[in-house]
């Protein structure tokens, strides 16, 4: 078993789906801190780009799975997983 880290998520899209990546994180046993971003309401309120970062603490396998499945699901999402001691995991964005 990997040892617990705490890593900060940053999250850029959907105001709706920021919940969803949050929900994925804790099935896999992860524990979440994060503000949920206000949700505009109206024409367009659902489309709305929202940046945040979340606080995540627990295996890194089980972050790292969580991310991947949210990125599965939403590949529009910008999701990465920030290592203060390494570079950020960008998902293979910079390898193109």
């Amino acid at each position: 078993m990997t040892d617990d880290v705490t890593r900060t998520i940053r999250y850029t899209g959907s105001a709706a789906r920021a919940g969803a990546l949050v929900q994925m994180l804790e099935r896999q046993g992860v524990h979440v801190e994060w503000e949920p971003p206000r949700e505009e309401r109206g024409v367009g309120g659902d489309f709305m780009a929202v940046g945040l970062g979340i606080a995540a603490s627990g295996s890194y396998d089980l972050l790292k799975a969580a991310v991947e499945q949210f990125r599965a699901r939403f590949p529009r999402a910008e999701v990465v997983i920030e290592d203060n001691d390494s570079e950020p995991d960008d998902g293979g964005f910079l390898d193109q």
